[in-house]
């Protein structure tokens, strides 16, 4: 929702986030492996040019980045761990790294997952009616960074 803010290296440490993601709980569910698609066409990195980092790399890249751009990296990977339906132990203790090394905060986290959530289908909706209300999903995603 937000990658079009990333720099290249930004980008490409994203990449390397998502992928690393996906094989912490050695199974990439279709739907993963749709959204990584996803992803890197909005990242516009092709799956043959992609090269990986080690997470200590990800991690300095990240840090030379604005706390937004923090929170956006780890509020998307979230969204993806989420995505299979299943929150396996080995993501929750990755996504805690993640969040820990980029300074995410528990308050911040907490905010993240809520949003999650309440729209279960924020990869395939950007506007949702709900009694007749339009809520746009990215304005209220807005808000959280």
């Amino acid at each position: 929702m937000f990658l079009k803010e990333f720099n290249t290296n930004e980008k490409r440490a994203f990449a390397n986030l998502i992928y690393m993601l996906a094989d912490v709980d050695k199974v990439i569910a279709r739907n993963e492996k749709k959204i990584i698609k996803e992803y890197l066409n909005e990242l516009e990195i092709k799956e043959e040019n992609f090269s990986k980092m080690t997470y200590a790399e990800v991690v300095y890249n990240f840090k030379q980045s604005s706390d937004r751009i923090k929170k956006i990296a780890y509020f998307e990977l979230l969204g993806l761990a989420l995505v299979d339906g299943n929150y396996e132990e080995q993501e929750i203790d990755y996504l805690d790294k993640v969040a820990n090394d980029l300074g995410i905060t528990r308050a911040k986290k907490i905010a993240f997952a809520n949003f999650f959530y309440n729209f279960k289908n924020i990869h395939k909706v950007s506007v949702i009616k709900t009694e007749g209300k339009e809520i746009n999903l990215e304005a209220e995603a807005e808000k959280l960074f």
